[in-house]
């Protein structure tokens, strides 16, 4: 793995110190002149971005970016700014402290979105402004009508979207574009989006949310304001490695403790059925960090799987199924399960540097202390601050923590929730031939012709015969 202390030399801290870079705040609609250094206020820029808001690794997060500053100019003094913005760097060259060059060709978008508030300050003509990214001004949007339409009408001309021709369909009913398709993996092209359900309650980000789960990937929009699915690394064999060895100790906390490392994954209902992980207690839950995917859109309900298996009315699978052996189109969660010795490897910490803002978010993250690593993890929260054009302070964090509660096997909640479970079960229909009783678990509509055809007549079948012989 190569260590690596920026992505661009040119905005490296120790260049960026003698070579000041070029801050612009572009109107992309042209709704006032560009902001730069002369009306933007000193440390006033910050832009926030995260990968994944929970409080322990996991794929899926689809999270906006938020880019707060404080701006003058005349032309602003009765109008506030608004409209689709674009915040840019640029480097640049200085040769005996003046402007030598303008690296114009290595310009770099930082954030484009849309202001959502500018309030006036105190001072005349001035605005605190807050934008965020088109993922904050869709995360509401509910596209059932137009899902189930899509289905619908493919479903009629035989045709079944994957996941990656679902995921490009949804973001441009978002509005939000995907340039770089090889984001997504092979796998989003074997898998086939579910068509067997009413569709009346969708919402667009989460359904891409939960495309991303299934696929390791996290959503971010990024610079240019393209949707990117960002791949972290196996943080024992991935190609590069992100390095801090320079930073106050006071700005580095973290924690040495146990790392809680993804590894387990299972889905309710089960798409693979012959996946199966034994009777655990809550205890073996806890400690191998398994996590349930549950009533997720994109793998399907039990009548989904139950049709995909070829199930009869009892659940059991055509014979020509096997765990080798999955039917088409059917998503494996045992697939997302790390099984084969990878290693995402977040332990926790939080610390202010400056840094190249240009690192990429997801990227792995080793900070040194006198030369040894005392942080491995990974670049999943940052918040770069323009403390001036030759000093960018970068806030880096990342959480760790179990998915599942520890719960003691004798806790009183558990014992009380098994006693009613017990007490529910108990109360499931039966059926009685006055000797015995037997669970329900089917019933037969079929004629008396038919009946007297069975082979076998099962205990916990109810069957409902009609004569069908001819008077």
């Amino acid at each position: 793995m190569t260590d690596k202390i920026y992505n661009n030399v040119h905005f490296s801290p120790d260049y960026v110190r003698e070579n000041p870079v070029i801050i612009t705040i572009k109107s992309l609609d042209k709704k006032f002149d560009d902001l730069t250094h002369y009306n933007l206020v000193r440390k006033s820029v910050k832009l926030k971005q995260t990968l994944c808001s929970e409080p322990y690794f996991l794929w899926g997060g689809f999270n906006s970016s938020q880019l707060t500053f404080e701006c003058y100019a005349d032309a602003l003094k009765d109008n506030a700014p608004e409209g689709k913005i674009q915040l840019t760097i640029t480097p640049t060259v200085y040769k005996d402290g003046a402007l030598s060059e303008r690296l114009n060709s290595e310009e770099t978008a930082l954030f484009t979105g849309y202001i959502e508030t500018a309030e006036p300050t105190n001072l005349p003509q001035h605005w605190k402004v807050t934008a965020y990214d088109r993922l904050y001004r869709v995360r509401n949007n509910n596209i059932a009508h137009w899902l189930s339409e899509t289905v619908k009408i493919a479903k009629e001309n035989g045709k079944h979207f994957t996941w990656r021709e679902m995921i490009h369909q949804i973001g441009a009913q978002l509005g939000l574009l995907i340039y770089h398709d090889e984001d997504l993996p092979a796998i989003s092209d074997a898998v086939f989006f579910p068509d067997n359900q009413d569709i009346t309650t969708e919402n667009g980000v989460d359904l891409l949310r939960d495309f991303a789960l299934c696929l390791q990937r996290f959503g971010i929009v990024d610079g240019e304001g393209n949707l990117r699915f960002i791949e972290a690394q196996d943080s024992k064999t991935g190609t590069e490695c992100y390095c801090i060895d320079t930073y106050d100790p006071d700005k580095l906390r973290y924690s040495a403790g146990h790392v809680w490392l993804p590894k387990f994954f299972t889905s309710e209902p089960r798409s693979n059925i012959f996946y199966t992980t034994g009777d655990t207690t809550t205890e073996e839950d806890y400690f191998n960090n398994w996590y349930t995917i549950k009533n997720s859109p994109v793998i399907g309900n039990q009548d989904y799987i139950n049709e995909k298996y070829g199930c009869d009315e009892y659940g059991t699978p055509n014979p020509a199924y096997s765990a080798a052996n999955m039917p088409a189109g059917l998503f494996d969660t045992s697939k997302i399960c790390l099984t084969s010795g990878e290693e995402f490897y977040q332990q926790e910490y939080n610390i202010k540097t400056y840094a190249d803002p240009t690192i990429p978010m997801g990227s792995v993250l080793h900070i040194r202390k006198n030369g040894v690593v005392v942080i491995r993890s990974y670049i999943m929260q940052r918040t770069i601050t323009f403390i001036s054009r030759q000093a960018i302070q970068c806030e880096y964090s990342a959480s760790n923590s179990p998915y599942n509660e520890a719960v003691s096997e004798l806790d009183y909640g558990v014992r009380s929730a098994n006693v009613l479970a017990n007490e529910t079960s108990a109360k499931m229909p039966f059926i009685s031939d006055g000797s015995n009783l037997t669970k329900l678990r089917a019933h037969k509509v079929l004629s008396k012709s038919d009946y007297a055809a069975l082979k076998e007549k099962r205990a916990d079948t109810i069957y409902y015969v009609y004569d069908d012989s001819t008077s």
